[in-house]
């Protein structure tokens, strides 16, 4: 009988399910460095090394002075209709555009533009692979409750409209510093921001 996407999907959760090399898991910074890896390798065979992951907490006010300038902003919905935010700096949006059209990394330095609607969708397959990753490696933890089951929702081309458009909230904020292609031929940074405490479900805990 031929293996179907979903039951790909549910095995990978159940191996989630009964843990990670050396019996722990990843904490929520290095399951998105890992994710964002994973998906950059498998979709374009781009190698992407993770140099920094941290996890810190911000008001809504704060976040977006932890914006780097021009980047790309993906508003995420989420359960019960929390919004979080995805902000792909120049560099990582401008590698992803180089590995879809010319199929590998230009200059090292990226000239500074202002995102377009465009780009946004070029970078919507990557986005929502980064979060299913996300959610696989984290179904078994409590992380699941404020990580999971975000996707791809909107593009703001200007960060002024968050503190309208997201709830007034602590929000939880994964920040990763990338090398991208090899010897790493380009460095920028992908954040992740999302409400605090989260409304998904608590994992169950593995059978057997």
């Amino acid at each position: 009988m031929a293996t179907t996407a979903s039951d790909t999907v549910l095995k990978r959760k159940a191996e989630a399910g009964r843990g990670h090399a050396g019996g722990a898991p990843p904490t929520p910074p290095r399951a998105f460095g890992h994710a964002v890896a994973k998906a950059g390798q498998d979709m374009f065979h781009l190698p992407v090394a993770v140099t920094e992951a941290v996890e810190v907490r911000a008001s809504l006010a704060d976040l977006p002075e932890r914006l780097v300038e021009r980047a790309l902003l993906a508003v995420m919905e989420g359960p019960g209709g929390g919004l979080g935010l995805v902000a792909l700096s120049p560099e990582v949006l401008t590698t992803l555009i180089e590995m879809q059209t010319t199929k590998r990394i230009g200059a090292a330095e990226v000239a500074p533009r202002r995102p377009t609607r465009t780009d946004a969708a070029m970078s919507v397959r990557f986005i929502d692979r980064v979060m299913e990753e996300l959610g696989l490696l984290l179904a078994a933890d409590p992380a699941i409750v404020w990580a999971g089951g975000f996707r791809y929702g909107s593009f703001l081309d200007d960060p002024r409209p968050l503190c309208l458009l997201l709830e007034d909230t602590v929000y939880r904020v994964l920040r990763l510093t990338l090398d991208l292609g090899a010897e790493g031929a380009r460095r920028g940074t992908l954040l992740f921001a999302v409400p605090a405490e989260g409304c998904g479900t608590m994992p169950q805990p593995a059978a057997g």
